[in-house]
């Protein structure tokens, strides 16, 4: 991932990288695999892209935020999540085809995030945020880490 659209893809374990065509100019940050063929890349925008042919092609999503998206992350080919600037939290039960916000209750820029199955997750971001969700993100909460308190 990189700027202007910029995806390279390796089929050697990384010895040689060749450019894959993005069909976007926007800076692209993540991109999160499910399986050898369904991928998403997020980046600048609210752009989100995703794959079905292993990255051999890519087709814009419908992105319903503006804001800068940091980090995908899908429990199968349906289920996923999107994090990134100002709180934003958005997800999709059909691929992709559809996003939904989901309320942080934050305005932290959100980098990763992380399910262990589709009730159980979390993201973490600027100013010390950690969020946990045990609902599928129907709710977020704060978590406690005690190694800032008090830092601010």
């Amino acid at each position: 991932m990189g700027s202007d659209g910029t995806i390279l893809t390796t089929t050697d374990g990384g010895g040689t990288w060749s450019p894959q065509p993005s069909g976007t100019m926007a800076d692209l940050y993540s991109v999160y695999f499910v399986d050898s063929s369904h991928g998403w890349v997020v980046g600048l925008n609210g752009t989100i892209l995703a794959t079905t042919d292993g990255g051999a092609s890519w087709k814009p999503q419908i992105s319903t935020t503006p804001a800068v998206l940091h980090s995908a992350y899908f429990i199968d080919t349906r289920h996923g999540w999107v994090v990134g600037g100002n709180g934003t939290i958005m997800v999709t039960t059909d691929g992709g085809e559809n996003w939904k916000h989901q309320a942080s209750g934050t305005h932290a820029n959100l980098y990763p995030v992380r399910f262990v199955d589709s009730s159980h997750g979390w993201t973490a971001g600027s100013a010390n945020t950690i969020l946990a969700t045990s609902d599928g993100g129907a709710t977020w909460q704060p978590e406690f880490n005690s190694k800032y308190a008090g830092v601010r």
